[in-house]
């Protein structure tokens, strides 16, 4: 796999009077990037890579969970699989045999807010695979056989995730933190109800739906000709229509005031655990970067203050996601969580009381800069970062200006962001009871 990254981690570690990234490599960056459209309107982002033989195209639709309506929010994670089995024009064998062939790497999955295909292949067979993609995004087969078999394995995933008590504590805290109408939840319990019930007539409306020029981006990392890739791209999808009365779907937060703030399944298992969460800045927000940092701080000391200081948890992290919205979430797993609650409490209110000093926040920008673009070291990543850049700014540069964000953020912002987010908090637990009491989770924000 080509590695292309690497320049921005490099200087990352030359002084920390320097910036993170330099003007320069953003600027090389941008100009190995650009933005072109087929007849259609389809956006096409084209980035460069001159030594590399490898090619990658991803189709991004504005079609996922969030789309999905009540009674069928199922849907969008049956049909994108479907896709990619066989097409009208492409028998799953020949689908099969062409895989091999070429060592194609392809395929298609939905998410929350968008869902895509790609395609990976070496250059020189960039000719003989391009019409394969293009065959499923247009002309999926969606046969009964593939449907049952995709989703036999989604049902199957559903009930074993229930069994799986670190995972599926997420599923109990959204019980009180997202009403049961919001476009981002569906429950395991309706995904085992809706499947069985989904078929070809289904899948068909919802492929009509997608196949909407309005909805798709395609992003190409690749150093093949960019006459030729338009040229190549137009043949296979700049046929598809726009639809006149496509609107993206708005997503707000959740409005989960009258849900309690507390959602407990009963286990006898001798580990509690928990997941507390709560609403934070979204990938547009001014203070998506900050946010991040801050919680790789908190990570930090929920590392440090409950796992080595205290050996009350082997696994102590907190996270967050940015998409149409946000929210961060702090997941321990203990047997102890009595001891582990007001030490939670304590790490909330060291950092929205106390200003960490900046030469320790600089240092966090280092390791974090360098995790984040070690995440973004093939064409894979890449293409991702670029087309969700592009889904929410309508632009790549935030992709590549993330470097310059970031230098900017100063200990009173983490401060401020703490103070500002770290509230509202919901809670989900998979436990036995008698590792709770009453007053556990009093004084939670």
């Amino acid at each position: 796999m080509k590695y292309i990254l690497m320049p921005f981690i490099l200087y990352s570690m030359v002084s920390k009077a320097a910036p993170l990234v330099s003007e320069e490599t953003i600027s090389r960056q941008k100009e190995a990037t650009s933005v072109q459209y087929l007849s259609n309107g389809i956006p096409v982002i084209l980035r460069k890579e001159p030594s590399s033989k490898i090619a990658l195209i991803s189709v991004q639709f504005d079609y996922g969970l969030k789309d999905a309506k009540p009674g069928k929010k199922s849907i969008p994670e049956i049909l994108l699989p479907v896709m990619s089995r066989a097409t009208k024009s492409i028998s799953r064998e020949e689908m099969n045999r062409i895989q091999e062939k070429y060592a194609l790497n392809i395929g298609c999955a939905s998410n929350i807010d968008v869902s895509s295909c790609a395609m990976e292949t070496v250059d020189m067979y960039w000719d003989n695979t391009l019409s394969i993609l293009g065959s499923i995004v247009r002309e999926p087969l969606l046969d009964p056989v593939d449907i049952k078999l995709i989703a036999d394995r989604s049902i199957a995933q559903a009930k074993k995730l229930q069994s799986d008590p670190e995972d599926y504590v997420n599923e109990i805290a959204n019980r009180v933190y997202y009403e049961s109408s919001h476009p981002y939840t569906n429950p395991v319990s309706n995904q085992i109800k809706e499947i069985p019930a989904i078929g070809p007539l289904e899948l068909s409306k919802a492929h009509k739906e997608l196949l909407d020029a309005s909805r798709i981006s395609l992003v190409v990392v690749s150093h093949l000709d960019t006459k030729k890739i338009l040229k190549d791209l137009e043949t296979q999808f700049g046929a598809i229509a726009a639809s006149s009365g496509y609107a993206r779907a708005t997503v707000s937060y959740p409005l989960n005031q009258e849900l309690g703030k507390l959602a407990f399944e009963n286990r006898d298992i001798p580990t509690s655990y928990m997941r507390i969460k709560f609403p934070t800045p979204n990938a547009t927000d001014k203070d998506a970067v900050a946010a991040k940092l801050l919680f790789d701080v908190l990570a930090e000391e929920m590392h440090t203050e409950i796992r080595t200081k205290r050996g009350l948890s082997y696994a102590a992290h907190a996270l967050t996601s940015q998409i149409s919205i946000g929210h961060g979430a702090l997941v321990v797993s203990t047997p102890k969580p009595r001891e582990v609650v007001p030490v939670i409490l304590a790490i909330i209110k060291k950092i929205q009381t106390q200003a960490i000093p900046q030469l320790q926040i600089d240092e966090y920008k280092k390791g974090f800069a360098t995790a984040f673009f070690s995440r973004g070291e093939t064409h894979s990543s890449v293409a991702a970062a670029l087309s969700n850049s592009f889904y929410y700014f309508n632009s790549t540069n935030p992709a590549y200006d993330f470097p310059k964000v970031l230098d900017n953020v100063k200990s009173k912002d983490i401060m401020r962001l703490a103070k500002l987010y770290l509230k509202d908090m919901k809670v989900g637990i998979i436990g036995p009871e008698s590792q709770f009491a009453k007053d556990t989770f009093n004084g939670l924000p």
